[in-house]
């Protein structure tokens, strides 16, 4: 009986000290949501991904995070987030990243090699035309 109570214990305290939540949405400042967005906390080294309506969940245990919420295009997000024994809900909006790209300038700087290949082709067909007989 004691071994039960043992094992029954075991299974339950892990699953309370990760029964925390930390859950939101996360959109741009249109308030579409971007899907595929990352939630990331620096501590744990423990993230998720939104789902296609920008909706995240992670189950974490009590404490003070980091919290980085990013997607390609857009503007990291950073918050210091402290997770209580309550579901935490924070809804969070990206802003987008514009990149200057400079100028590419594509010149010719001489001739393409497949034209010496097709002269030289070119020059040998009445030699491999009089190698066939009809």
């Amino acid at each position: 009986m004691r071994n039960l109570v043992l094992a029954a214990s075991l299974m339950i305290l892990p699953a309370n000290s990760w029964s925390q939540v930390l859950k939101g949405t996360i959109k741009d400042a249109q308030g579409d949501p971007i899907p595929y967005a990352t939630v990331y906390i620096r501590e744990l080294r423990q993230g998720t991904v939104a789902n296609t309506r920008g909706d995240y969940e992670l189950r974490i245990p009590e404490g003070k995070y980091s919290v980085t919420w990013q997607s390609l295009g857009y503007e990291p997000e950073i918050r210091d987030v402290t997770i209580t024994k309550t579901t935490i809900t924070i809804n969070i909006v990206l802003q987008l990243q514009y990149y200057q790209i400079p100028e590419v300038r594509i010149t010719a700087s001489g001739e393409d090699p497949a034209y010496g290949i097709m002269r030289k082709v070119i020059g040998m067909a009445p030699y491999y035309l009089n190698q066939v007989s009809y």
